[in-house]
């Protein structure tokens, strides 16, 4: 995994906290919330990413 990708999901406000518990939901979160203003349709497949991550996560 690229050092800058966790350390922009680590330095999330709102997706950061979730890295200690899977990283991928705090990486995918920040990228949808980084790009969303930029590049929407990547802000879609990150937030889609997300989603399936947190389905297939344990309860």
């Amino acid at each position: 995994m690229d050092r800058r990708l966790r350390e922009l999901a680590k330095a999330s406000p709102n997706f950061g906290r979730l890295y200690g518990y899977q990283p991928l939901l705090a990486i995918y979160g920040s990228q949808a919330e980084l790009t969303v203003l930029s590049n929407p349709n990547a802000a879609y497949v990150s937030a889609g990413q997300f989603g399936e991550v947190l389905a297939d996560s344990p309860p």
